[in-house]
């Protein structure tokens, strides 16, 4: 298989991904979407630049033309794999979130919350 043996060469120029009803992902050579839409949040990343996605760029606005590019090119994809789940629903619920700090976390995260700080989990995520 020549595709597998030239690792300088990209199997697919995009990919999608998909977890439950909870989040769908695109991603191309440099940028890579991820699309929440039971709290309506997008997160933009440029995958050469920030490798580690440490810098969500979905907010900019000079980005605002390549998140709907890409979110066009999401749909495009949820079609041709099949895929029906909504970007967006009617109602979504509020995401509280405080990204965690360096340190340990139960369970083996990789940061620990900080104090003071609520998380609310959606309840569609909830055990």
């Amino acid at each position: 298989m020549p595709l597998l043996r030239d690792g300088a060469k990209p199997g697919r120029p995009r990919l999608m991904f998909a977890y439950r009803d909870v989040q769908r992902v695109v991603r191309d050579d440099r940028w890579k979407l991820i699309r929440y839409p039971q709290v309506d949040k997008a997160r933009l990343f440029d995958l050469r630049d920030d490798p580690q996605e440490a810098t969500n760029l979905a907010d900019r606005p000079g980005q605002a033309a390549r998140v709907r590019a890409l979110a066009a090119l999401l749909e495009k994809e949820q079609k041709r794999c099949g895929d029906t789940a909504p970007l967006t629903v009617p109602r979504p619920e509020h995401a509280e979130w405080t990204p965690p700090v360096e340190g340990n976390t139960p369970r083996g995260g990789r940061g620990k919350e900080q104090p003071g700080r609520s998380v609310r989990v959606p309840s569609s995520l909830a055990p």
